[in-house]
């Protein structure tokens, strides 16, 4: 279960815009908005590539998306 609340903290503080971080993963930015609220699933490859754009650390990357 993903943590959103962590997420999207993360997201927040990394000071980069949600269009340009769809544009890096390769989704729209309705796409990663729907994602971001829970309404539609990231892939494992884009949770990858989020967690390497946010510089999320592997401890912090398992916390997030495979919180319980």
């Amino acid at each position: 279960m993903i943590d959103y609340n962590k997420l999207n903290s993360k997201v927040k503080g990394s000071g980069l815009k949600q269009n340009m971080i769809a544009s890096q993963i390769g989704i729209t930015p309705k796409t990663l908005s729907a994602k971001l609220n829970g309404k539609s699933e990231f892939t494992i490859s884009q949770a990858e590539h989020l967690s390497k754009i946010l510089h999320l650390t592997s401890n912090e990357m398992s916390h997030i998306f495979f919180s319980e």
